[in-house]
């Protein structure tokens, strides 16, 4: 009878098995140096607590890197000196037939101008709708008029 190589992948003698035990190694010696070296700041010497949490996302300003904007599940906060400072939060505003709310983006256009969407679900539970605020890119609060809810629109 012939031996034939063992046609499974995860079998230590195939390759696949010898890139998976690679992976691993780094994963394992990436850990062990962030636990020495801590996590690195990316700002000049000083980590900010930024408060929120879940779905945290950041836009820079394509006309100003020193204006960035920050969200998390709720709040919006913007900053006009490349991260060093950030304004007071700025909380999320639903009309009265919408109870919460997920799946925050934010985003500036060409024009430097800031803008916040987001998903809400009525007070029953029944629908969802989207949400477009623009706001103020200074200072991070939501503009006269707005939110928009965008689903009624389609």
């Amino acid at each position: 009878m012939q031996n034939l190589p063992n046609s499974n992948p995860l079998h230590p003698s195939s390759g696949l098995a010898s890139v998976q035990r690679c992976a691993h190694r780094i994963f394992v010696l990436c850990f062990a140096l962030i636990l020495l070296v801590g996590i690195p700041s990316f700002s000049p010497g000083a980590n900010l607590p930024l408060g929120g949490y879940n779905e945290p996302t950041i836009a820079v300003n394509p006309n100003d890197s020193n204006n960035i904007a920050y969200i998390s599940l709720h709040e919006l906060r913007v900053s006009t000196d490349g991260g060093a400072t950030f304004q007071p939060p700025v909380y999320r505003k639903l009309p009265d037939s919408h109870l919460s709310g997920w799946d925050p983006s934010v985003a500036f256009d060409s024009q430097g101008r800031l803008f916040w969407a987001y998903v809400a679900h009525t007070n029953d539970f029944e629908d969802r709708d989207l949400f477009l605020a623009q706001c103020d890119p200074t200072t991070g609060e939501v503009l006269e008029g707005y939110p928009v809810n965008l689903t009624l629109n389609l």
